[in-house]
């Protein structure tokens, strides 16, 4: 999997079944497994939901989820979250702004480096 904008990993927090399927190698137990990191996603954010994690705490780590999703052991899911992070770095942000009847979309495609503060415009267009 390649996008030019990305600091080399898949937020496995937002990232979509689809790219979770490829990035975990794309058979059928990869397609179990990326519905289950989606399900878990979804009951992490369900405050009713009970969801199995260490210390009570609604957080998974990416090695975590990736365990608890299926993935054999503790050791594989390791490995297999260097693929994966759990924070994203690039963003698309879409403005619509009308001013005097005049209408456009401004977007824009903002990055910021791992430990870093600073954030910079990689992509600046418009469209009506």
């Amino acid at each position: 999997m390649f996008t030019a904008l990305s600091t080399g990993q898949i937020n496995i927090y937002t990232a979509k079944e689809p790219v979770l399927h490829a990035a975990l190698g794309g058979d059928g137990q990869a397609a179990l497994i990326a519905q289950q990191i989606v399900s878990l996603r979804g009951a992490l954010n369900d405050e009713s939901a009970p969801v199995p994690t260490a210390g009570g705490s609604k957080y998974m780590s990416p090695v975590q989820l990736l365990y608890s999703a299926g993935v054999p052991s503790q050791a594989a899911a390791q490995q297999m979250a260097s693929v994966f992070g759990g924070r994203s770095y690039t963003y698309k942000v879409t403005v619509d702004a009308e001013i005097n009847g005049y209408h456009r979309f401004f977007i824009a495609v903002l990055g910021q480096k791992p430990n870093d503060k600073d954030i910079k415009v990689l992509n600046f267009y418009w469209r009506d």
